[in-house]
């Protein structure tokens, strides 16, 4: 925006006025009330600018967020991606430990089959044993053999015999070592079976959550992106109003500059620079040497004494030059009729830069400021007469607050009484 405002007003401004107010008067912007097109129209749409500016900028905001939020979860999925690695090492870890326990179960299953054939064979021993016993008289194991429900059992009995030390007990005791042996075998591959099912599920569970990371990470960034591509829909919408906005606000200043030139005319034209903008004598009463007097016009000097000494007095509109001459009074003066019953006096010139009769255009140099005819010191006499009567330039037909005139001040053409531009006596002394 700030771009189009100062294409505006250093182009657009200047490309319509310069060869017009570069020969004749400052180069600025009349602004009146009854303008058309307003400043407020401008403000409205500017505001309209600086708006859709502001959603460009949250936009902006908005994508640097999720930018930053993409940065993050890509942070974040090096982490995951950092734990997925860790779990297929522990699943593929996991899947070898099974294969060792089940490496684990399958051999010690043939020993237990063997250290089982082998029992058999020792129990059939101890049996014929116990048979020949019996047949020497010797009865006891046969009656504990009869009482007991298993191997095991009839060994546990005649453990608490605790008092055979025979042969029989040490085939007894090579036996019971080698039940235990067996017993520990057995243990050692239900172990096994158990630590595998638990390897299973610690596996099936670390699938689980391995899937359930990858699905959580591509479930974010789809909403990142998704997010993404709505801000940059909504930013793109917004520059391209930008643009309209942009045009549109060009083509309003383009005919208020047309418009403010129409209205430029309808008021006379400050008949100095701008910077003299002093009035040292208001229209009206007052007292001059001791005696009254009614001043016809207003006498505009510089910021200070002097100051405006020698310079370029302009015609306030367009007209035809009816007097330009020289008293003992008015000094070089100079009158300017612009029909309509406007007429305009410039007076106590140094020098005239028009003749009578010559058609002058609005803004042109008609002279310079001086101090002829009977004046005090450098100023310029300026009057309005209306159907040959004259009035008070400062406040046209009486009003309090309107003038016959515009003065260029920051920037644009204003009425210099409604906008207290003005500084010095604005009000006559009276008798």
């Amino acid at each position: 925006m700030k771009k189009i405002v100062k294409i505006i007003s250093s182009v657009l401004v200047f490309s319509m006025l310069a060869a017009f107010m570069a020969t004749y008067m400052p180069n600025n912007v009349l602004v009146t009330d009854a303008a058309k097109i307003t400043e407020a129209d401008i403000k409205k749409l500017e505001d309209k600018i600086a708006a859709n500016d502001k959603k460009i900028d949250d936009a902006n905001s908005k994508l640097n967020t999720l930018k930053g939020n993409i940065e993050n979860y890509l942070e974040i999925v090096e982490q995951i991606e950092l734990k997925i690695s860790n779990l297929r090492n522990n699943i593929s870890n996991t899947k070898d430990l099974i294969a060792n326990y089940e490496l684990l179960i399958n051999q010690p299953e043939t020993k237990i089959y063997e250290k089982e054939q082998s029992i058999a064979v020792k129990y059939e021993d101890f049996l014929e044993i116990i048979c020949h016993s019996y047949e020497d008289g010797t009865t006891g194991y046969l009656e504990i053999l009869f009482d007991s429900d298993g191997l095991v059992d009839f060994l546990t009995r005649v453990d608490n015999l605790g008092a055979i030390v025979t042969y029989e007990q040490k085939v007894l005791e090579e036996l019971e070592a080698e039940i235990v042996d067996l017993n520990r075998m057995k243990t050692t591959i239900e172990d096994a079976k158990k630590q595998t099912l638990e390897l299973g599920a610690y596996q099936a569970e670390s699938e689980k959550e391995l899937q359930k990371s990858l699905d959580e990470a591509e479930e974010q960034l789809n909403k990142l992106k998704s997010d993404q591509k709505a801000y940059e829909k909504v930013k793109k919408n917004a520059v391209a109003l930008e643009k309209e906005l942009d045009k549109e606000l060009e083509e309003l200043i383009k005919k208020y500059q047309e418009q403010q030139l129409e209205d430029l005319n309808k008021k006379l034209l400050w008949p100095v620079d701008p910077v003299n903008k002093r009035i040292s004598s208001p229209y009206g009463k007052r007292i001059v040497f001791g005696e009254k007097d009614f001043h016809q016009g207003i006498d505009i000097v510089g910021p200070s004494s002097g100051d405006i000494a020698g310079d370029k007095i302009y015609a306030a509109d367009d007209g035809t030059v009816i007097t330009s001459k020289y008293n003992s009074s008015y000094g070089n003066y100079v009158i300017i009729d612009h029909g309509g019953k406007i007429a305009t006096c410039y007076a106590h010139m140094s020098s005239r830069a028009v003749s009578a009769g010559a058609k002058v255009k609005r803004g042109q140099v008609i002279g310079y400021v001086g101090k002829t005819g009977s004046s005090t010191g450098y100023h310029l006499h300026f009057e309005v007469r209306v159907n040959g009567e004259k009035t008070d330039p400062l406040h046209k037909d009486g009003s309090t607050t309107e003038s016959w005139l515009v003065i260029l001040h920051n920037g644009k053409y204003v009425d210099p009484i409604k906008n207290k531009v003005l500084t010095g006596k604005l009000t006559p002394s009276g008798w």
